[in-house]
């Protein structure tokens, strides 16, 4: 046998014990196993501005607590601001001679930052107020008493209803719902004539009517 016919037997071998697979099966597919994926927390909503937060709440209940106030030693007051900038102030309250009433606008300079105070983040705010006021008043010519240097004191000078022009500047801070304002201003008498000297001893004299006090307080309450 001739090595060539040899080659040829082999190869006949080989191919008769080889398996046989169709021209068209498929390839094996091996599967890698896929790890879960945890859902997604969603995301914080993003805090808004201070006059975001100061529009959102644009109606303030307060009570307020002072010396020489609009509304009076204790008082309380309702404000609503259309716009953060501008709004109007009304209430009421009592001193030692009565019943106080007050109005006026308030302006506001609301500050495009946050003020970090005691850990906390407030909404801060300059304030402009300025309205009327009226209620029973009394003038005990303080300053008049405390410079006297002989003789009787002055009379004091008693108004059944005295009305007042009042000018203040503050400071507004804002929290979830919650507000605080300091604030210090000026009033000036609109009727001084209309007073009345009380003369608890002949000898008193009679004092030119005080036409401007000052004034300060704190007010406290919540924007709902």
């Amino acid at each position: 046998m001739s090595w060539i016919a040899l080659l040829v037997t082999l190869a006949d071998i080989t191919s008769a014990s080889a398996p046989l697979l169709p021209s068209n099966s498929a390839a094996p597919v091996y599967h890698t196993p896929v790890e879960p994926v945890e859902p997604l927390e969603p995301a914080e909503p993003a805090e808004g501005s201070p006059k975001d937060e100061f529009a959102a709440h644009p109606v303030t209940i307060e009570s307020r607590l002072g010396f020489g106030l609009p509304t009076g030693v204790f008082g309380g007051a309702l404000s609503y601001s259309p716009i953060p900038a501008l709004g109007l102030d009304c209430g009421a309250g009592a001193n030692l001679k009565g019943l106080q009433l007050a109005c006026g606008l308030r302006a506001r300079l609301v500050l495009g930052s946050r003020a970090r105070s005691f850990g906390v983040d407030l909404s801060r705010a300059f304030t402009l107020t300025s309205g009327l006021s009226t209620g029973p008043y009394e003038d005990n010519h303080v300053f008049e008493r405390f410079t006297a240097a002989d003789g009787p004191g002055p009379a004091s000078r008693n108004y059944q209803r005295a009305y007042w022009w009042n000018t203040d500047i503050g400071v507004e801070e804002r929290y979830e719902g919650l507000v605080l304002r300091a604030f210090g201003g000026v009033a000036l008498l609109l009727n001084p004539g209309a007073g009345s000297d009380v003369l608890t001893a002949s000898d008193q004299r009679g004092e030119p009517a005080t036409t401007t006090i000052g004034y300060f307080g704190i007010g406290m309450g919540a924007a709902p």
